[in-house]
């Protein structure tokens, strides 16, 4: 079932894909990655994986990935993705964070 819309980022190539693989008539949304909070979110594994010029292959780059976003959430300050943490307290979950990974690691 061809959708109705489709959402990118302004790649430059988005548009002839879209209407090759789709049709003329699906509506091209073009959206920064400001505006989308997955995307923005996934910003650091785009910043690691472009000096890469790749995983190499589909298995490491889901253990990457799978890594990356468990640190990410056990580092991460806010409850919800709106919250306001001041810098102060997120410096102190970072400290105490990090402590418990030292005397994790030690423990081993």
């Amino acid at each position: 079932q061809t959708p109705q819309r489709v959402v990118t980022d302004g790649l430059s190539s988005y548009p002839r894909a879209i209407d090759e693989e789709l049709a003329t008539d699906v509506e091209h949304e073009v959206r920064g990655c400001l505006g989308n909070p997955i995307e923005q979110s996934h910003q650091g594994i785009k910043q690691r994986y472009y000096p890469m010029l790749g995983f190499g292959a589909l298995e490491s780059a889901k253990r990457f990935c799978q890594a990356f976003d468990e640190v990410r959430q056990f580092l991460r300050p806010r409850a919800r993705m709106a919250a306001l943490v001041s810098l102060s307290k997120q410096r102190e979950h970072f400290i105490e964070r990090v402590n418990e990974l030292q005397d994790l690691f030690q423990a081993v």
